[in-house]
């Protein structure tokens, strides 16, 4: 694991972790299906929803800037689709997502990139913990039976917001990084159902009003759905 990248090391307190299957090569646009297809139970079933007492909440991240970070190693050195795909989904939900060079912000997402990263996972974790992994996270990673070359899990605390979201890719294409990144902002099988883009906009947008809850964001379903078709066309 010979990182081109200085390594940044930090610490995450993982109150709940969450294992998120992605798809390898997901489509989230349906330019041939009308949003009116589809009902709220629909748009919600995007949602990853924890249970908090009584509540479900739909986990998602603070409403906060944050950064974040790719390592890896020569193989991906050209290959940075996160970028775009993170300005995209930042957009969408309205945060405000910055690389972390120069910048003192959090990390939200951790990305690894190499294409023996699964092997290393399995017969040598010491090298993720040197990175500041956590100890749970490099547990659960390596404990996922999906087939996948994206495997990816999020650090969620007590009040159900995603604190850092874990990525590591062996997929020299980069074509799982879309759905595993659709993933860390809260939406679950991306390419099932009504736009993904659309479910994202709705769970920030509810968000941002303060509804957090199945029953709160149900309860200004319409209203945010409408706001995002208008901030959105086409999604």
């Amino acid at each position: 694991m010979g990182y081109r990248f200085i390594l940044f090391v930090f610490c995450v307190a993982v109150q709940l972790s969450l294992l998120l299957c992605l798809p390898s090569d997901p489509t989230f646009a349906r330019p041939d299906e009308a949003s009116s297809n589809y009902s709220m139970n629909d748009y919600l079933a995007h949602f990853i929803w924890l249970k908090r007492g009584n509540d479900e909440i739909a986990s998602s991240f603070a409403l906060q800037k944050f950064s974040y970070e790719t390592i890896g190693t020569l193989d991906f050195a050209k290959q940075r689709a996160e970028d775009e795909i993170i300005s995209h989904l930042a957009e969408v939900s309205g945060l405000t997502v910055v690389p972390i060079k120069g910048s003192t912000e959090p990390v939200g997402i951790f990305i690894i990139k190499d294409k023996t990263v699964m092997t290393l996972l399995a017969n040598d974790p010491d090298r993720f913990r040197k990175i500041g992994i956590p100890d749970k996270t490099i547990y659960l990673l390596q404990n996922l039976r999906s087939k996948s070359d994206c495997e990816a899990s999020t650090s969620i605390d007590g009040n159900s917001d995603n604190i850092t979201a874990f990525i590591i890719s062996a997929d020299l294409t980069d074509k799982c990084m879309c759905g595993a990144l659709y993933n860390a902002f809260g939406i679950d099988k991306p390419n099932d159902g009504p736009s993904a883009d659309l479910s994202l906009c709705i769970l920030y947008e509810a968000r941002w009003r303060g509804k957090r809850s199945r029953e709160e964001i149900a309860s200004v379903f319409d209203d945010v759905k409408k706001a995002c078709e208008t901030r959105l066309p086409g999604a």
